[in-house]
C-alpha cells in the first residue's frame, strides 16, 4: 500500500469496517476475467481466520463459476462524505475499505443453516425463522479469507 498512513494496521479495524458495511463485491474468475456479483453477506472469525459467507439461488452462474475455481476476490467500503473542492484534483471522499482474496466453497446441505444465520445475524437481532423449504433451495457460499487490508481517509486524518 503506497499510503501505509491510511491502512489498517490490525484485523480490530478491518472487522469494525465490515461490520458496517451492507454490501461485499465477490470476483469469481470466468474465463480469465472476473465476474462481480455484489451480495448481502455475514462473517465470521475463528481461530485466527475470517470466514465470509453469501447466499443465492442453488443453480447459475456463480455457482458453476465457484465449483469450476474457488479463488475468489472481494471488496466492501463505506462512502462517509465527499469533500468537494473549486479545484477538482482537492477533492476527496472520506471512507473506508477492506479488499481481499480467498477460496469459495460450495456449503453442504448440513452446514447451510448455520452459515445462513451468520448472514442474517449481520443485518439484524431480531428473532427470525428459516424455512426449511426455503434453505433446500438456496446455496449459500463460504470464503475462507487467505489475505485482507483495509485503508481509510478521515478529514484531518491521511491527507
Amino acid at each position: 500500500m503506497r499510503r501505509t498512513q491510511n491502512e489498517m494496521k490490525s484485523i480490530e479495524e478491518i472487522c469494525a469496517v465490515l461490520d458496517k458495511c451492507k454490501v461485499c463485491r465477490l470476483a469469481i474468475n470466468h474465463n480469465g476475467y472476473p465476474y462481480l456479483v455484489p451480495m448481502n453477506f455475514g462473517y465470521e472469525r475463528e481461530g485466527g481466520k475470517i470466514y465470509l459467507y453469501f447466499h443465492g439461488a442453488n443453480a447459475g452462474t456463480k455457482k458453476e463459476l465457484i465449483e469450476k475455481d474457488g479463488r475468489v476476490a472481494f471488496e466492501m467500503d463505506v462512502h462517509e462524505e465527499a469533500r468537494i473542492s473549486p479545484v477538482a484534483c482537492n477533492s476527496y471522499m472520506d471512507y473506508e475499505s477492506v479488499c481481499g482474496t480467498g477460496n469459495a466453497e460450495i456449503a453442504d446441505d448440513t452446514q447451510k443453516r448455520a452459515y445462513l444465520e451468520k448472514i442474517m445475524r449481520h443485518y439484524t437481532d431480531i428473532p427470525f425463522e428459516m424455512l426449511e423449504k426455503a434453505i433446500e433451495k438456496t446455496m449459500v457460499i463460504r470464503v475462507e479469507v487467505v489475505t485482507i487490508t483495509g485503508k481509510f481517509h478521515r478529514t484531518g486524518k491521511g491527507e
